[in-house]
């Protein structure tokens, strides 16, 4: 008969003492759901009847669990992360000692918010996932009798955070104008009383969160020219994870992002060749990042747009830039679409030269 590998063994031990906490508390009814997506338990509250008021969880179990800090630490995928950020139920992480049975948890999406990581799990490009920290304070046989409830109940200043941006992303969808622009209004209100550099982050963030939203809507054309604002004036306080953030979702770029990236070469040349962006993105799976920035950066003392004459030398490596489709001013429609145009006409070469 085949054997179960050690790691198994534990993962199975871990689940069944998650279950006895669950079972000997009088709040909560336990699921598995063993085929879910990263999801091995869902808790119902349950104080005398079921509620429909849920949390999911991600179980990760060790033999033992120590840590010289408060903290302990589990390395996630930044795709699950993402899959947690973007799911309007609860996800927690519980860490299991399997030797001494105890239980530790983290509710995901608050770690993400609080720990400005939202941007970061678009980002594959250096990293494909996160190191999150799980308080030991936060001891999941007790939070079964306070924390969890509260966090089920949606009754916490986290779950407001996520109601308001749910409901402005909604209103979007359904085109309620007035709705959206008193939501965006009221965190662009919020946003300008942080940090320069927080201020950066929570801009990106709202970027991400409309996704293709950001694209011939008010309220996404208002968060991009906030962002292009922002690097305007203060571009030179960015460093070379700033921009990732920026341009990188997943293995694709963002056009709203490289068009930021475009103010950033403009208004402080130095400071972006200083980034040493090229050397950074050569890996990333879309060639066309590492061949922008390269141009971009060849003819850096260009004026704004002029790095798109004809004459320049629009080669690097094996891919080079075709506009002869454009019928019209290749400035003119520049004018339209930004820096992220030249994406539209790359394409790879049989280069010759040795």
């Amino acid at each position: 008969m085949p054997k179960q590998a050690k790691s198994q063994k534990i993962g199975i031990l871990g689940q069944s003492i998650v279950e006895l906490h669950i079972r000997k508390s009088s709040f909560w009814i336990a699921r598995q759901l063993n085929e879910d997506f990263g999801i091995d338990i869902e808790l119902e509250l349950a104080p005398d009847q079921v509620q429909g008021k849920f949390i999911k969880a991600q179980i990760k179990s060790h033999k033992k669990l120590s840590s010289k800090t408060d903290f302990l630490t589990e390395v996630l995928p930044k795709h699950f992360l993402r899959y947690v950020y973007e799911c309007r139920i609860p996800i927690i992480l519980i860490l299991v000692s399997t030797e001494s049975s105890e239980t530790w948890f983290v509710w995901l999406q608050k770690w993400l918010i609080d720990s400005n990581n939202v941007s970061n799990i678009y980002d594959e490009s250096q990293t494909k996932s996160l190191s999150v920290k799980v308080d030991m304070r936060n001891d999941f046989r007790n939070g079964l009798k306070r924390e969890l409830i509260q966090i089920a109940s949606w009754e916490n200043s986290t779950q407001l955070y996520i109601a308001v941006r749910d409901l402005a992303n909604l209103s979007l969808k359904l085109y309620d104008d007035k709705l959206s622009k008193m939501l965006f209004d009221y965190l662009q209100e919020l946003l300008e009383h942080t940090d320069k550099i927080e201020y950066f982050d929570s801009l990106i963030n709202k970027v991400i969160e409309q996704g293709t939203n950001v694209w011939g809507t008010p309220e996404g054309n208002k968060f991009s020219q906030l962002l292009f604002k922002f690097i305007q004036e203060y571009g030179d306080r960015l460093n070379e994870d700033h921009i990732a953030k920026l341009v990188i979702r997943g293995k694709e770029c963002s056009r709203i992002g490289i068009n930021a990236l475009g103010n950033l070469y403009d208004s402080f040349p130095k400071h972006a060749v200083s980034l040493n962006l090229p050397t950074k993105f050569k890996s990333f799976p879309d060639p066309r990042l590492h061949f922008y920035c390269t141009i971009r950066e060849r003819y850096i003392n260009s004026s704004k747009g002029k790095w798109l004459l004809e004459d320049n030398d629009f080669t690097v490596g094996d891919l080079k830039v075709d506009f002869s489709s454009i019928k019209t001013s290749i400035f003119d429609t520049w004018a339209n679409r930004g820096d992220s145009l030249i994406f539209d006409f790359v394409y790879r070469f049989q280069n010759t030269r040795n």
